[in-house]
């Protein structure tokens, strides 16, 4: 008998990625969209189960999963921190949850709120590598242009820095040119931070997004796709790189021909690589 799997759908297009995958691979799939345009397309792409239920309305997201027989939960897709702690119409169960976090009120904290509410109910979260681990890149330059001397010197200095905010879990993607942090991720997320950085930089610029050091793989991990290299090509930047490895890659192929059609380097990075790529 298949298994009957969760999907807790926020924006964005990975509820898209691993829902296809899922079904492929001949799971059940329960689709809750969380957030107001979220996964619009879940029955076109297969889901068996289609439930729009608001996020904070957490209490009725359980008991759907539960009546569903949803022994695991997929967390994927941007649900900003606002959804967590802005307004909105949020249920008792939702509001103990948050009161509970106290003052650790980062992504990290809320979100393992909900993870550990979720399996009191004895549904697991679970990583999402399972259905998207063919999202993931190997270490290289992915299209035609190497970056120059000075881009790799100007990547390597936005690795260290996003590492650090990753690890203090405020953001994941830092911009740099000639040695200068132009900005750093916080609450506005990726594709802000890679607008107003660039917007300073005017013209060039290397954009790094990084995951954390202490990555959690079943929720949170570092995504681009086409809509982020356009965001580098509207700001006139030079180069988009990101953690090997680690960082889901939506639409590979298209990042690469718009990356190679607007002269940007395209480099799934680890540390060292840089060495022999002058």
């Amino acid at each position: 008998m298949a298994e009957t799997i969760g999907v807790i759908a926020g924006l964005g297009r990975l509820p898209h990625a691993l829902t296809h995958s899922a079904k492929r691979q001949g799971a059940r799939v329960v689709v809750i969209r969380a957030l107001p345009g979220a996964f619009e397309e879940a029955r076109d792409m297969g889901a068996d189960e289609v439930c729009d239920i608001f996020i904070g309305q957490w209490g009725q997201v359980v008991s759907t999963l539960k009546a569903h027989g949803v022994g695991r939960a997929f967390l994927v897709g941007k649900i900003s921190r606002e959804c967590f702690f802005g307004e909105g119409s949020f249920d008792r169960r939702f509001q103990e949850i948050v009161a509970q976090l106290g003052e650790r009120k980062n992504d990290d904290a809320a979100i393992n709120g909900f993870v550990a509410d979720l399996a009191r109910e004895g549904i697991v979260v679970g990583n999402q590598a399972e259905y998207l681990a063919h999202l993931s890149t190997e270490p290289g330059v992915l299209g035609v242009r190497v970056p120059t001397p000075e881009e790799w010197r100007d990547l390597v200095r936005g690795y260290e820095v996003a590492k650090a905010l990753a690890g203090l879990d405020v953001g994941q993607t830092a911009v740099v040119k000639d040695g200068a942090v132009l900005a750093v991720e916080a609450v506005d997320g990726t594709d802000r931070t890679i607008a107003r950085g660039l917007e300073l930089g005017k013209g060039g610029g290397v954009v790094v997004k990084v995951a954390k050091p202490q990555q959690d793989p079943r929720f949170d991990v570092p995504v681009i796709g086409p809509e982020t290299v356009e965001t580098v090509i509207r700001g006139k930047g030079a180069v988009l790189a990101f953690d090997a490895h680690v960082t889901l890659v939506l639409d590979l192929e298209q990042c690469v021909e718009l990356a190679d059609r607007h002269g940007i380097s395209l480099v799934s990075y680890v540390p060292g690589m840089e060495g022999a790529r002058h």
